[in-house]
């Protein structure tokens, strides 16, 4: 199975809120599994990233020149080798806990609590930074939730995803 037709995959399985659910997950501890940053902006764009797992920092970056997806010459597929993509996994264990993603963006610093982003089915999470705009809009940052049914679900995405 090729990179695209498994990301594909996983996007339509793993992001999908089911309809008719009444039981979401109400509770500020989850297991984050992944974080993914695309740049789908008209230009490049640089940024720092730290993740916090209930007050204790457990994953820290700093990102230069993350090139536009529209100078990769690519399609707009979420291939993790793509040079418009960071895909970060494996970097901390996905225990239970309360997280939170600090990150600093043209000097800005902002903070996000997981928890806060709404209610969840689940608890396996993963977490999805996309920058859009540019040329003619302000460049912002915008972030998804990706729900993984299950602890096996999320375990093998990220064996999955390269």
């Amino acid at each position: 199975m090729n990179r695209r037709s498994v990301i594909r995959q996983l996007a339509v399985g793993c992001t999908a809120v089911s309809v008719g659910c009444s039981e979401f997950v109400r509770q500020s501890e989850h297991q984050l599994w992944l974080l993914r940053i695309m740049n789908r902006s008209s230009q490049s764009i640089s940024l720092s990233i730290s993740i916090s797992r209930s007050g204790e920092k457990i994953f820290n970056q700093t990102y230069s020149d993350i090139v536009s997806s529209r100078e990769t010459e690519q399609d707009s597929s979420a291939d993790a080798d793509s040079p418009d993509i960071r895909l970060i996994k494996r970097e901390w264990s996905p225990e239970r806990g309360d997280y939170t993603l600090e990150y600093s963006f043209r000097g800005e610093k902002e903070r996000l609590d997981v928890a806060d982003m709404g209610d969840f089915e689940t608890d396996h999470l993963g977490l999805e930074i996309i920058f859009l705009g540019g040329a003619m809009v302000p460049l912002e940052p915008t972030f998804n939730l990706i729900e993984f049914e299950s602890e096996k679900n999320a375990r093998e995405a990220v064996a999955n995803i390269r």
